[in-house]
C-alpha cells in the first residue's frame, strides 16, 4: 500500500523518482493517514449526500483532468478537513477509496479494533502493547517482556538487539511498551 500511496503522488506523465527514503516517507503518510481514517467516529451523526456529492464532483475532475492523481490524493486530505461530519467524511473516502484503492477503511477499521482491545488491556490492569499493528513484531515484544518479568535480562536482550536490526524501537511503560519503526 505504501508504494501505490507513493506512486499515487507522482503525475504518470512524469518521471517517478525512487529512492528507499521517498519510499519511507510515502509509508509514513499512509500510516497517518490510516490513523486520521481511524480516528473518525463512523456513528458521529446522518451522512450529508450533498457534501458528499460535491467532494465526489470535485475528486472526478481531477481523476478526468489527464488522470492527476497526485490531485486526487490531494482531494482525499481535503475531504478529512472537510467542515462536516465524520459519517460524512467517511462516505466520501469510501467513494474516493473505490478509485485509489489504499485499503483506507479497511485499515482504519484493523486499527481501531486494535486500539479498542489495547484500552480494554489497560483498563483491566493487563499488559498493553502499541504499535502499528503487526502481529508478529508485537509477539516478539510480549516474548521479551515475559522474558523481563522472569528476570532473565539476557533474553530480554538478545530479543531487544534483534527488534532493533529489524529497524523497531521498543520503549516500556509503566504496564506495558510501545514500539514503532525507526
Amino acid at each position: 500500500m505504501a508504494y501505490r500511496f507513493f506512486c499515487l503522488q507522482s503525475h504518470y506523465r512524469k518521471g517517478l523518482v525512487f529512492t528507499w527514503e521517498n519510499l519511507d516517507n510515502a509509508a509514513k503518510a499512509y500510516e497517518k493517514l490510516v490513523k486520521k481514517v481511524a480516528a473518525l467516529n463512523p456513528e458521529d451523526g446522518e451522512v450529508d449526500a450533498a457534501v458528499v456529492e460535491e467532494y465526489r464532483a470535485k475528486f472526478k475532475a481531477q481523476v478526468g483532468n489527464d488522470l492527476n492523481t497526485s490531485m486526487a490524493v490531494t482531494c482525499l486530505y481535503d475531504a478529512l478537513k472537510a467542515k462536516t461530519n465524520d459519517a460524512t467524511r467517511l462516505a466520501i473516502l469510501k467513494d474516493f477509496d473505490q478509485v485509489l484503492s489504499l485499503s483506507l477503511l479497511e485499515k482504519a477499521a484493523q486499527l481501531r479494533k486494535a486500539q479498542q482491545a489495547q484500552a480494554q488491556q489497560a483498563a483491566s490492569g493487563e499488559f498493553t502493547i502499541q504499535g502499528e499493528g503487526d502481529p508478529a513484531i508485537d509477539e516478539q515484544v510480549m516474548a521479551r517482556a515475559q522474558a523481563k518479568k522472569a528476570k532473565n535480562f539476557a533474553e530480554a536482550d538478545r530479543i531487544r538487539d534483534e527488534l532493533k536490526a529489524q529497524g523497531i524501537e521498543v520503549t516500556d511503560m509503566p504496564n506495558g511498551a510501545s514500539w514503532r519503526r525507526i
